[in-house]
């Protein structure tokens, strides 16, 4: 019996993706029981999904074809099974992970899957090529959904989560191939490729599962916390780091470890190799022996679940952790220089506008930290989402298995609307920029043929003024046109980088209905002028990022609504092209300005602040307008009894003209 494994799509092609552990596992399942096993990337390649899956078929002419994947990745999980069934009917369909673990009925009804595989799959898998193979009822097999036939679908009895994690073959790093894929990794793909201008990144797990329930989570491999053993998982490291020439380590697990001493012993084993390794670890476990221990064996990022600094939500999310062992961690992290990866994420059930601007007021005072700004998503299985379908707040749906976001809040939409709205507008736009001493085309090297020419970066950290050579640097990637975040290679604290070779964005339409509305107000004419603007914002948009075109005409008229006293609108117009703008000071003392004028005196700081940053030595006169708002905001903030990031809708305030 011959078995096609395919990785649905992740990204587009030449660009770098996490490699899937979990088929990789049941491709050395099937090999170790003596099936003729081949395997496919879609995100290798160029085209569409039915023809590349279409061609795989062709070349290999499978009797099984199996793929699967997490919740977001539903319609290319879709899109490949119902390629898969339309070019050779006959084949049997067989979908796994965390996405049908979740809700096997509903997406055995929604994808041309013949048969799903219910939580781990490595036995399941096995046992079920042989009832095939065989010709056998697969009733029997433990761990599958399919088709009763009449509409609906069987379950077969649960399979109990196996201990012996050493008793899995290593996974089929040769099928999916892992040395094309090393050869696509970039410096700029994730934050701990920094520390190479050449990465070659391995991730592996220690362990499966999570000992904690964070009721936004949904563990895919079971609720028991199982630990491979460090022989195997050492024995299999060194194999491997010599067969690709592997220079960064990345511990994949949802978390490395609650216990101390096996922490320590797995840096003691690490140690010799010499390599660069990150992991994910709870910040309950986090002493000064663990940190120093990690550093001294090579750690350079930890990945910590924080999500917010408010206890209440905390306590409403599981967190089972306290502010105090959050502010704990991560001050042993940063002093030890390792990274630090981290969210808060706004939306728990529990958020309300004071618990929001607890967490932001947190956020604020320890920027050194560099936590993310995330908002709450909700998928399938999680305990937050069950808990909301089963309050009427949506239906589960075609939709809903993919859609991430839903207000599962006590806020109405509109207030969790503009607190969203300001968490993605801090998210990108508050930025400690590097100082960029040289950015140049390296000459010598070919161009990407996805993601164009390669850069020498040279920049100075304004953390420990360590000047950083960056080679290698690939700028073509939509979340970097504006931005690329590096991290020092001395202090391991990451600067934003403007992103120097990015090109307009041009929208033809916008820019002659933007003639035309500076045509209207050199004659005059102010309403037919207004109007202009107010089309031009509302002219529909494709891609992340807005044109150049639109981001003027939004920056003008969100200038005029300001001056009508509709500081809330005029914010809000700002908080959606801010990010865009990041490293240009008169759009960030504007966005202050504006923040100010409608009470959020906090916030209205932060950009002040930022302001101050970017024109320090070059805009004097902005320099000295930013501090004269930080200096009002202070003296507001003295009058408020708790922060001011997030307002009820009513609040509004005056701030200190200035021109811009």
């Amino acid at each position: 019996m011959r078995f096609l494994l395919v990785a649905p799509r992740y990204c587009p092609p030449g660009f770098a993706w996490p490699f899937p552990l979990g088929l990789g596992y049941i491709s050395a399942s099937l090999k170790r029981a003596g099936y003729d096993v081949h395997c496919r990337s879609l995100s290798f390649y160029d085209g569409k999904t039915e023809d590349l899956v279409a061609q795989a078929i062709a070349e290999v002419n499978p009797d099984v074809f199996g793929t699967g994947g997490i919740s977001p990745m539903y319609p290319e999980i879709q899109a490949t099974l119902a390629a898969a069934k339309a070019i050779k009917p006959e084949m049997v369909t067989v979908a796994g992970g965390g996405m049908l673990t979740s809700r096997p009925e509903k997406v055995m009804s929604l994808t041309d899957t013949d048969i799903g595989v219910i939580g781990e799959g490595e036995h399941t898998i096995v046992e079920l090529a042989e009832a095939l193979s065989q010709g056998r009822d697969i009733s029997t097999v433990e761990g599958i959904i399919y088709p009763d036939g009449k509409g609906g679908f069987n379950r077969t009895a649960p399979r109990p989560a196996f201990k012996d994690l050493d008793s899995l073959p290593w996974v089929d790093y040769e099928g999916f191939d892992l040395a094309s894929l090393l050869k696509l990794q970039n410096i700029v793909d994730e934050p701990f490729f920094n520390y190479r201008d050449d990465p070659r990144v391995l991730s592996m797990i220690l362990s499966r599962s999570c000992p904690f329930s964070c009721t936004f989570c949904y563990h895919p491999n079971g609720k028991i916390y199982r630990e491979r053993s460090l022989d195997d998982f050492f024995a299999e490291f060194k194999t491997r780091r010599a067969q690709y020439d592997i220079n960064l380590l990345n511990i994949a697990d949802e978390l490395f470890s609650m216990k101390k001493r096996r922490i320590l012993e797995f840096c003691e084993g690490i140690a010799p190799y010499n390599i660069p390794w990150t992991t994910q670890l709870h910040v309950r476990v986090i002493d000064e022996e663990v940190i120093t221990a990690m550093k001294k064996s090579g750690c350079i990022l930890n990945s910590y679940g924080l999500e917010s600094a408010n206890e209440k939500i905390l306590v409403s999310m599981k967190k089972k952790a306290t502010i105090e062992q959050i502010e704990n961690a991560l001050e042993l992290t940063e002093r030890n220089n390792i990274c630090i990866q981290g969210n808060f994420i706004f939306g728990d059930p529990a958020e309300t506008l004071e618990t929001a601007n607890d967490t932001m007021d947190w956020w604020s005072r320890n920027r050194k930290y560099k936590v993310n700004l995330s908002i709450m998503q909700s998928y399938p299985g999680a305990e937050n989402y069950d808990s909301a379908m089963a309050e009427g707040k949506f239906t589960d749906s075609n939709e809903t298995l993919t859609q991430g976001y839903f207000n599962i809040t006590g806020l109405d939409d509109q207030t969790i609307g503009e607190i969203n709205e300001k968490v993605l507008a801090f998210r990108h736009s508050l930025v400690v920029p590097g100082k960029i001493l040289k950015f140049e085309r390296e000459e010598d090297k070919n161009p990407h043929p996805f993601r164009g020419a390669y850069f020498r970066i040279q920049w100075g950290c304004p953390h420990c003024d360590h000047v950083n050579d960056f080679r290698n640097v690939l700028t073509g990637a939509p979340h970097h046109r504006h931005c690329i975040t590096l991290t020092c290679r001395k202090c391991l604290k990451r600067s934003e980088i403007e992103n120097l070779t990015k090109k307009p964005i041009r929208h033809p339409e916008a820019e002659r209905m933007f003639a035309e509305y500076e045509e209207l107000k050199t004659e005059g004419q102010s309403e037919k002028a207004l109007l202009r603007l107010q089309e031009i914002v509302r002219l529909p948009q494709k891609g992340e990022h807005p044109p150049d075109a639109v981001i003027t005409a939004t920056f003008e008229y969100a200038k005029v609504l300001n001056r009508a006293g509709k500081n809330r609108d005029a914010s809000s117009l700002m908080a959606r092209i801010i990010p865009s703008r990041a490293f240009d000071p008169i759009y960030t003392l504007t966005y202050a300005h504006f923040l100010l004028a409608e009470g959020a005196y906090s916030a209205g700081k932060l950009f002040a602040q930022a302001t101050q940053r970017l024109a320090e030595g070059k805009n004097q006169q902005i320099f000295n307008v930013a501090q004269e708002l930080e200096a009002f905001a202070r003296q507001m903030q003295d009058d408020q009894p708790s922060p001011t990031f997030f307002l009820g809708r009513n609040q509004q305030s005056t701030a200190p003209k200035h021109s811009t």
